[in-house]
């Protein structure tokens, strides 16, 4: 049984991490199997990096490297998905543990987007006379 896990891990060693760091090797699986309370109906959460306090101690890559790693400065760099439950208790970590308070954790359903830019109408241009009679100068006024 051992060898068969660890021969099952070299030959899918790729699938695996797709899973692992990406929570998803891409493949379209909603709806495949009867799963009443999936993942995908969870409230999940994502670990976010408040930039303005960041003092780059790395704490957070140590207490969660599945999600965040260090980059060559040593600031963190979160990776874009949704906290999967078996991490939440070690994000949550994370989130009390950083020395500069710069972590929390979000809803992971994205924010409603605008339609739009909203179009503002141009101003009306009023025009008028100045001066007497006799040296009137008109003016345009925005």
């Amino acid at each position: 049984m051992t060898r068969f896990v660890l021969s099952a891990l070299d030959v899918f060693t790729e699938d695996l991490a797709a899973h692992v760091f990406h929570s998803s090797c891409g493949r379209p699986v909603r709806g495949v199997l009867p799963l009443p309370n999936g993942p995908e109906q969870e409230e999940q959460q994502r670990l976010v990096v408040d930039w303005t306090r960041c003092h780059g101690h790395g704490l957070c890559a140590h207490l969660v490297p599945e999600i965040v790693h260090l980059d060559a400065q040593g600031y963190p760099v979160i990776l874009d998905m949704p906290v999967p439950s078996w991490l939440e208790k070690d994000a949550q970590q994370a989130v009390h543990m950083c020395p500069e308070l710069a972590l929390r954790l979000t809803s992971a359903t994205p924010a409603p987007t605008r339609a739009g830019p909203v179009a503002i109408p141009a101003p009306n241009l009023r025009t008028g006379l100045i001066g007497r009679a006799s040296s009137r100068k008109q003016i345009t006024a925005g």
